[in-house]
């Protein structure tokens, strides 16, 4: 869909009013973030899940399961 429209609805729906100035605040915020963040292949996201996210995952439950019993 179009950006303009997106941020349209947006403004309209969650601000629940229709001003030109928030439309182009919208617009340049959504423009801004999508230029800020990288942009990662679908292998990169699978690597990153399996290498970082998993690990830190397992690690933490496992800390929260220890604390749990010793406390």
């Amino acid at each position: 869909m179009n950006i303009w429209l997106l941020c349209w609805l947006s403004e309209v729906l969650y601000l629940g009013h229709n001003s030109m100035v928030g439309l182009v605040a919208l617009v340049g915020g959504v423009v801004y973030v999508r230029g800020l963040l990288p942009r990662f292949k679908f292998t990169d996201l699978i690597v990153l899940t399996w290498r970082i996210y998993l690990p830190a995952v397992l690690w933490g439950c496992m800390v929260l399961l220890l604390l749990d019993m010793g406390g």
